[in-house]
Formats: C-alpha cells, sequence, structure tokens
C-alpha cells in the first residue's frame, strides 16, 4: 500500500493519507510534464531536459509520496 503524506510548512501539522493503488501518469499527464513543465524549467534553468527529469525523480519519486504545502 502506497502512503500520501501532506505536511503544512508554517504550522507542521501533517497527514498520512493510505492509498489504495500505485500512483501513475496517464499518458496525457506525461505529455503535459515532458512539453510543458519539464521543457519550461529545464530552458530557465539551463538544464538538459533528461538533467532536470532526474533531478525531479530524486526529488520526489521516493517511497513515500508526499505533497508539502504552505498553511
Amino acid at each position: 500500500m502506497n502512503l500520501l503524506e501532506a505536511k503544512f510548512l508554517k504550522c507542521g501539522f501533517k497527514y498520512v493519507i493510505p492509498l489504495d493503488k500505485e500512483l501513475i501518469r496517464t499518458m496525457p499527464q506525461n505529455s503535459l510534464y515532458w512539453a510543458v513543465y519539464i521543457k519550461i524549467i529545464s530552458e530557465h534553468l539551463g538544464y538538459f531536459p533528461d538533467e532536470l527529469h532526474e533531478e525531479f525523480k530524486l526529488m520526489f519519486n521516493s517511497k513515500r509520496q508526499q505533497i508539502y504545502a504552505r498553511g
């Protein structure tokens, strides 16, 4: 079972949501990720798209998915 953890940085409140299925991007979501988000951010920061994707994987693709929200 996967866990989705949310944490509010200002107040320190956090909670965990158990998920019944694997978090997988759909084909349209994957196209949007590469064509828009990765392209724009990599151009702005001066990275190659594949380099940025690898960095994002290290930052965000852990066994426990986490969401950080400002609260």
